[in-house]
């Protein structure tokens, strides 16, 4: 995601002034969403862990 937002940040920055974003959702494995978390502290997303195996 991080390269992903490096390559197409400055399209997103152009969307954003003439929209907003109302919702962000990002999922994935813990150690993952937590790379992400300083990156993105600006646009406020919803952070969602996938987990993994059987739960009863």
């Amino acid at each position: 995601m991080l390269a992903h937002i490096e390559n197409a940040g400055h399209l997103l920055g152009e969307a954003l002034n003439i929209c907003e974003i109302v919702r962000l959702e990002v999922h994935g494995p813990e150690a993952e969403l937590a790379k992400l978390r300083g990156p993105l502290v600006g646009l406020n997303p919803e952070y969602y862990v996938l987990e993994y195996g059987f739960r009863r």
